[in-house]
């Protein structure tokens, strides 16, 4: 679950190389404070997005109304069939909280494209692009900003949570890590401040 606030929030990735035919639609399931669409913007090979690279969802939603399905029909639009995907970018409700609760491939997007936040294993498809439940995003106040992120964590896995300005190469560090005792629940928090931050998890599994 991410929730993201104002200021026309984005969840963007770049750096993705995909066949576009692999994948007919893009679920996402959501809730906002606001009315209002997300729209889907992607990059291939004829250029990055704009515009002719973009859907919207539909129907709009209606604040507060609870969890929506926003359904993305790519499987015949001529900038994503047959085109090598380069990035993809989802561009939240631009007033108010959007939570997002997943978002899922119905091909093999998260596979191809690497861009996938789960743990191998059985139940875990290979188009879970962010499986429901295994990874939750909040914005805690006090008296500097920080940001949880929770986990479904495996016995013996250690995770770390790592930062980056940029993504660049190099640039990753490790501002919190964990141990898992048991098969349960976890969280990592960062204490960020106010500057922008790119995160991501890293585990690795126990010596067999």
């Amino acid at each position: 679950m991410i929730a993201a606030a104002n200021s026309g929030p984005i969840i963007a990735r770049s750096g993705l190389d995909f066949l576009g035919s692999s994948v007919s639609s893009i679920m996402v399931r959501y809730r906002a404070t606001q009315s209002g669409s997300l729209k889907l913007f992607w990059g291939n090979e004829n250029g990055g997005p704009s515009s002719i690279r973009t859907l919207t969802s539909t129907p709009a939603y209606v604040a507060n109304s609870g969890y929506a399905i926003a359904t993305f029909d790519l499987s015949t639009h001529p900038e994503w069939v047959g085109r090598n995907i380069k990035s993809l970018r989802f561009d939240l409700i631009s007033t108010g909280v959007t939570t997002i609760d997943y978002i899922r491939g119905s091909g093999a997007l998260a596979a191809n494209a690497g861009d996938n936040v789960q743990l191998p294993g059985p139940g875990l498809g290979s188009n879970e692009i962010l499986k429901p439940s295994f990874a939750t995003t909040s914005l805690l106040g006090g008296p500097t900003d920080r940001i949880s992120f929770g986990f479904d964590a495996k016995q013996g896995v250690t995770y770390r949570l790592m930062a980056s300005p940029d993504m660049s190469q190099g640039s990753w560090r490790v501002v919190n890590q964990v141990t898992a005792d048991v098969d349960d629940r976890y969280e990592l928090q960062a204490d960020e401040g106010t500057s922008r931050q790119f995160y991501r998890v890293e585990f690795d599994f126990p010596a067999q």
